[in-house]
Order: C-alpha cells, then structure tokens, then sequence
C-alpha cells in the first residue's frame, strides 16, 4: 500500500504543473523551488517503486 502511496505522489510531481501543486493542501514548498527541482523529486520518488 506504501509503494502505490509513493508511487502516485512521484507521479503527482512529475506530470502536474508546479502552480496546481502549489495551491494543494500542503503545495506550498513548491513556491521556493524551481519546476526542474519538482519534476526531479517526482522521478526519485517514483522510480524506486518501479524497480
């Protein structure tokens, strides 16, 4: 259940734009970084869950 929890999150960051992240519950960390540095962690989060 955690790796599906994780896996929708990576793939949450990848593919949804920064400024819909950031008016989420809990979107704001995305003010401070830059697009890449999201796209980034969404690819680390769901890559191990693929492997």
């Amino acid at each position: 259940m955690l790796t599906v929890v994780a896996l929708v999150g990576g793939i949450t960051k990848k593919f949804v734009p920064k400024e819909k992240l950031a008016k989420g519950h809990g979107g704001g960390w995305t003010a401070d970084v830059s697009v890449g540095f999201v796209k980034t962690l969404g690819a680390s989060n769901s890559l191990p869950q693929l492997a």
